[in-house]
């Protein structure tokens, strides 16, 4: 989970520089990781 998040912080921020709209690094990395609405 930490690998994931980091790897979205450095995604977000170079969207970021190349003016595109961003999700935040927390949402890109629990989206990645399979948890998109999954709920328990």
């Amino acid at each position: 989970a930490c690998i994931a998040l980091h790897e979205a912080m450095e995604e977000v921020e170079s969207g970021k520089r190349q003016g595109q709209e961003v999700s935040s690094p927390v949402a890109l990395a629990i989206e990645r990781l399979g948890g998109k609405g999954k709920k328990t």
